[in-house]
C-alpha cells in the first residue's frame, strides 16, 4: 500500500486586488467574475460510485459531525479522517467520529472493524499484510497497530517505539541537532503522518524529517527528506521556491467573499529517483515542460503527492477562487469546497491529464484521495446523508 505524504506551503497576508488582479485575470478571467471553471469536461475517465455509506453509529455506517444550523459558531463538519486502499483492493476508512478503522469490500460488505475505541485518528496506513498503523491520542507520537482482523498488536507497538528510542539515543551522541529536530524533546515515535511501502517498511513523518522503521520493527533510520516508494526504488519530492503569488478568493455558501489571502501559484516540484543502492538515478521537475491550459485552470497547490506502481505521480490542485457548497439546503454550516483537481504526471514529469474533480472539506487533516498501484484514483464524495466511495479507472 502506498501512502501519500502531505506538504503544504502557504503564505497569508493582506493584499489589495489592484496589486495582483492583472495576474489573476491572466490565469482565468472567469474566476474574478464568480464563475468556477468547469473541470469535469477535462477528466480522462468517467468516475464510478463503488458504494455508499450512510452517516450514523452502526457498524456499517460512518460517523459525521454536522454543525447545527442555528449555532453561531458550531465548528466545521468532521467525518472520516483518513482513507486507504489495501493491496487486496479493500477500502479502509478511518471513522473518527465512531473511533474505528473499518474495512469494506468493493461491494460495501463490512470486513473488519478495529477493536476498542480509537480516541483520535490523525493518520492511517495499511501494509501488505493487512496491518493497520494509526497515529492517535492527544500527542503526535502515539502509534497504535492492528492486525488484519482488527486486533490490537501491543508487541508490535512496543518494538516500533523501542527502535525509535534506540535511534534517538544514538543520535544524542552522534548528531544531537538532528535528534532535536526530529524528536523535539519527546520520547517515542515522532509521527505527523504514516505510510508503508511494498517491502513492509513503515515511514513516520516528523516536520521536515522522516523516520523509517524496517519490516522487522528492529531498526530505525532518519532522513532529512521524505523518501517514498516507486517502482521498487525510492524518490523524494520537494516544492521549489514559488515564482508567483496571487490573491486567493474564498466564497461562502451565500455567494459572499469570506476570505482572501496571498498564496503560491503554478509552483513546480522537484522529484529525485534513487536506485536500490541509494544513488541518484534521475532528477526532474513537475511539470517537466510548460504548463498546460488544464493546469492553468487549477494553479493553486502541488503540495500533495502520491505515486502508483508505474512511477506516475499525482498532485492535488485547485482554482484561485473556491466556493462553499452547502450539502443541506437548510444548513449552510454543512458544506464542502468546490473544487479540487487530481492531476497525473508520468515517470519523467510529463503531464498526463486531469484524473478527478473532487468536492471536499476545508480541513487539511481529512485525507480522502488515494491511488492504487494500477493508477486507479479513489476518493470520498460527501453528500447530505451519506458518503460515496468513488473510483476513476486508469486510462
Amino acid at each position: 500500500m502506498r501512502k501519500r505524504i502531505h506538504f503544504t506551503v502557504l503564505t497569508i497576508c493582506v493584499l489589495t486586488a489592484s496589486v495582483v488582479g492583472a495576474f489573476v485575470v491572466g490565469i482565468n478571467s472567469n474566476l474574478l467574475a464568480g464563475e468556477p471553471p468547469d473541470l469535469s469536461r477535462y477528466v480522462l475517465t468517467k468516475p464510478q460510485v463503488l458504494f455508499s455509506l450512510q452517516y450514523g453509529k452502526d457498524s456499517s455506517q460512518v460517523g459525521m459531525f454536522i454543525p447545527h444550523s442555528t449555532a453561531e459558531d458550531g465548528g466545521e463538519p468532521s467525518g472520516p479522517s483518513d482513507f486507504a486502499i489495501g493491496i487486496d483492493g479493500g477500502i479502509y476508512i478511518g471513522d473518527q467520529q465512531n473511533g474505528k478503522v473499518k474495512k469494506f469490500s468493493r461491494s460495501r460488505q463490512l470486513l473488519m472493524a478495529t477493536e476498542g475505541r480509537i480516541d483520535r485518528i490523525a493518520g492511517m496506513a495499511v501494509d501488505s499484510h493487512g496491518r493497520i498503523y494509526v497515529i492517535h491520542g492527544t500527542a503526535s507520537n502515539e502509534v497504535a497497530v492492528y492486525d488484519e482482523k482488527g486486533k490490537r498488536l501491543p508487541d508490535v507497538e512496543r518494538k516500533i517505539t523501542e527502535a525509535a528510542e534506540k535511534l534517538a539515543d544514538n543520535l544524542a551522541s552522534t548528531q544531537p541537532q538532528l535528534k532535536k529536530d526530529i524528536f523535539r524533546g519527546r520520547r517515542g515515535v515522532p509521527a505527523g503522518a504514516v505510510r508503508c511501502d511494498a517491502s513492509g517498511n513503515v515511514y513516520f513523518r516528523s516536520g521536515q524529517f522522516t523516520l523509517k522503521i524496517d519490516a522487522q520493527f528492529a531498526e530505525a533510520q532518519a532522513f532529512k527528506e521524505h523518501p517514498l516508494d516507486a517502482q521498487d526504488s525510492r524518490y523524494s519530492y520537494r516544492l521549489l521556491p514559488p515564482q508567483k503569488q496571487v490573491e486567493r478568493l474564498v466564497y461562502g455558501t451565500d455567494g459572499s467573499l469570506v476570505n482572501q489571502f496571498l498564496t503560491n501559484v503554478l509552483q513546480r516540484a522537484e522529484v529525485t529517483i534513487y536506485g536500490a543502492d541509494g544513488s541518484v538515478v534521475r532528477r526532474f521537475t513537475l511539470p517537466r515542460g510548460e504548463w498546460s491550459e488544464v493546469e492553468k485552470l487549477v494553479p493553486v497547490g502541488g503540495g500533495d503527492v502520491d505515486c502508483d506502481g508505474r512511477g506516475h505521480f499525482y498532485t492535488r490542485r485547485s482554482p484561485v477562487a473556491v466556493y462553499h457548497l452547502p450539502l443541506k439546503p437548510d444548513n449552510r454550516s454543512f458544506f464542502v469546497v468546490r473544487s479540487y483537481a487530481v492531476l497525473e504526471y508520468d515517470d519523467k514529469g510529463g503531464f498526463v491529464g486531469l484524473r478527478a474533480v473532487i468536492n471536499g472539506f476545508t480541513m487539511p487533516s481529512i485525507h480522502w484521495v488515494e491511488v492504487d498501484p494500477q493508477g486507479n484514483v479513489y476518493w470520498l464524495d460527501f453528500k447530505a446523508d451519506h458518503v460515496d466511495v468513488m473510483m476513476a479507472p486508469a486510462p
